[in-house]
């Protein structure tokens, strides 16, 4: 199956309903993780549950700045160097099989999370 995001109007994809992705075994083509961040940031303003599993991508970084995120989920998110998350509702998060230990290069940067209980 192949879904893709059209752009509205004004180029920001905006899902005002959705407040659970699950994306599993997916392929993601993306200008290195731009796009995804972009709409999980800015177009999904009700988003609580992002899981993210096995996805097979050119997403290298993933920004995501959100009131509304409660759970994060990412495993195996193939090409990720770089996580940056911004949530200050977030509870819970799991981050597996994400970075390759031997890029240097590789970081997470937990910028705000002050409702976090439960990380692993």
């Amino acid at each position: 199956m192949v879904i893709q995001l059209v752009l509205a109007d004004d180029d920001s994809p905006k899902f005002v309903l959705l407040t659970k992705l699950h994306l599993s075994e997916t392929v993601i083509t993306d200008d290195e993780g731009g796009y995804l961040s972009e709409v999980m940031s800015q177009g999904c303003p009700r988003l609580q549950i992002l899981e993210l599993v096995n996805i097979y991508s050119c997403v290298r970084e993933l920004t995501i700045h959100t009131s509304s995120l409660l759970t994060l989920f990412l495993v195996a998110v193939n090409d990720l160097q770089w996580l940056e998350v911004d949530a200050a509702n977030l509870t819970r998060m799991q981050v597996k099989d994400c970075f390759v230990i031997e890029l240097k290069d590789s970081a997470m940067s937990l910028i705000s999370m002050p409702a976090m209980g439960e990380f692993c």
